[in-house]
């Protein structure tokens, strides 16, 4: 009965999260092509397609997480796609590159790639615990619309806020 609680727990987070980083990527869609490019995940015109093949992943995998559907399988693609996203990651750590990843939208800084790493390697870490989890659990009911609507409202609430603060914060004089 508690993995069932763990399981819906984060499912639901992760789903928030996805829908976050789709959001974040959609709304400023160049610059997260561009990142695609400056990480070298993949060169030239193929990049265009592997940054609308993440976006076209991370809805899908955002709404199953949200509907509690076919978990194993979406935890199990989830962890593959993070895996990707961290190797890229360790890479331009590797180069001691700074590079701003785009992971959930535009930034006034680079990111700390530390800290990148950190996270998701804790997201590869909730995604196996989420796949053994799944399959040690009594099968969950399908969630609801009501949830998935409350999680893309909570997404876009929380981009909202992000931008609002960014834009209303004074910026510092170099005097």
């Amino acid at each position: 009965m508690i993995a069932n609680y763990l399981l819906m727990g984060i499912s639901y987070g992760m789903s928030l999260l996805l829908f976050v980083s789709f959001a974040a990527k959609a709304f400023t869609f160049s610059e997260f092509q561009a990142a695609v490019l400056r990480f070298e995940i993949v060169k030239g015109r193929i990049a265009g397609v592997v940054a609308y093949a993440v976006l076209v992943a991370e809805i899908i995998l955002a709404t199953a997480m949200a509907l509690l559907i076919a978990l194993p399988y979406v935890f199990a693609v989830n962890l593959c796609m993070m895996a990707v996203f961290t190797w890229a990651l360790w890479r331009a750590s590797r180069k001691q590159a700074a590079l701003d990843c785009h992971c959930f939208g535009a930034s006034r800084k680079p990111t700390s790639l530390s800290h990148a790493l950190i996270r998701n390697s804790i997201l590869i870490a909730l995604s196996g615990a989420s796949i053994w989890l799944s399959l040690i659990s009594t099968p969950l009911q399908a969630g609801s619309l009501n949830t998935l609507c409350a999680l893309v409202a909570a997404a876009l609430v929380y981009l909202t806020m992000k931008e609002l603060t960014h834009t209303t914060l004074p910026l510092k004089n170099k005097a």
